[in-house]
């Protein structure tokens, strides 16, 4: 065990290191917003895991996100832990994310938004299946998705959504 966690350590100090050149992984040029994704390397690692989460928990809505789309989609292992911070609010961060994803055009970025949709279900954060605007939403970028396996992941969150809906 001690062998895979060391595997582990030097795979992300490897990722950081190439994020923090020109040269390295593909992160260290992809935007989120205003944000680059190479910028935000500290939300990730250096710090134990619940101060990570404080400070993100502590930027604003539009930094969060890019923080979670790049922890998600540009650096390994993805950071899906922080969806269940970003859920916490509900409220304004639904009607953020609900704009965020319908001008979604892409399968990693539908993927990681639902999945927070998912988890202010499991909070109860909010009424994301007695939302009808918002399950319209969902569906209609969700039934647009290319990439197959990713599409049947997806739909089976939307499924839990909805299983939470009736459930309340």
């Amino acid at each position: 065990m001690p062998t895979v966690k060391r595997v582990s350590i030097g795979a992300a100090s490897l990722c950081v290191l190439s994020l923090l050149s020109a040269t390295g992984c593909a992160a260290a040029n992809m935007r989120v917003g205003e944000y680059k994704c190479s910028q935000l390397t500290e939300y990730f690692y250096g710090k134990p895991p619940s101060d990570r989460i404080a400070r993100f928990v502590a930027a604003d809505l539009e930094k969060q996100y890019a923080i979670y789309i790049c922890g998600n989609q540009y650096l390994e292992p993805p950071a899906t832990y922080l969806a269940e911070p970003f859920a916490r609010k509900g409220g304004g961060t639904v009607e953020f994310l609900k704009d965020k994803l319908s001008r979604a055009s892409d399968d990693g970025t539908v993927r990681d938004v639902v999945l927070v949709f998912k988890e202010m279900s499991r909070q109860r954060t909010s009424n994301v299946a007695g939302d009808s605007e918002l399950m319209k939403v969902i569906d209609d970028r969700v039934a647009a998705m290319k990439d197959a396996d990713w599409k049947r992941l997806v739909e089976q969150q939307v499924k839990e959504i909805r299983a939470a809906g009736s459930a309340g």
